[in-house]
């Protein structure tokens, strides 16, 4: 699946969280990545569909939601998907638009929802902590360390190498 996160109308749309929520679910039937304006921005977020439908490239718009995607799959690609990871991943795009408008009091129920949904065993749970931890120290609160260090150790191998506070979750403590 290839989504358009070019042009003007499909990032404004939330393209861009769309493929990362994407690529986060760790699929392996399905391949997650970037492309270029599909020339349909009316319709956006756009995206292509490859291998579906006999192999064909079945053009999809409207993916503003987790949940239009997985509609997608489900059509296009008979692909489905757990609707407790559909609604988490909702709780999850959520509470990262609440945290970029600085409503971190809603982020951090968001993400605890989703936690409390999907169990600290499943294996998207690290995501959920990390976010909660960055939303929690914007909110200036101590306990950002403790979901810092759960994302950690949850986390597959390699993931942290691109988190900022990967190196020394004390640092944490030092922006308060």
């Amino acid at each position: 699946m290839k989504i358009c996160t070019e042009g003007d109308v499909c990032p404004t749309r939330g393209s861009k969280d769309v493929l990362v929520w994407c690529q986060d679910m760790g699929r392996d039937d399905v391949t997650f990545s970037s492309m270029g304006c599909t020339g349909n921005c009316k319709e956006g977020p756009n995206a292509l569909f490859k291998g579906a439908a006999g192999g064909k490239a079945v053009p999809v718009g409207g993916l503003t939601s987790v949940r239009a995607v997985a509609n997608a799959l489900d059509s296009c690609c008979d692909i489905q998907l757990d609707p407790d990871v559909i609604q988490c991943s909702d709780f999850r795009m959520q509470g990262v638009r609440n945290a970029m408008n600085g409503d971190f009091e809603t982020a951090i129920a968001l993400f605890s929802k989703a936690i409390d949904t999907l169990g600290e065993e499943h294996p998207m749970a690290y995501l959920f902590y990390a976010n909660r931890a960055v939303a929690r120290l914007k909110n200036r609160d101590k306990t950002a360390m403790e979901d810092g260090e759960k994302a950690l150790a949850l986390s597959p191998e390699g993931w942290a190498d691109g988190w900022p506070y990967n190196t020394d979750l004390s640092g944490l403590l030092t922006e308060f």
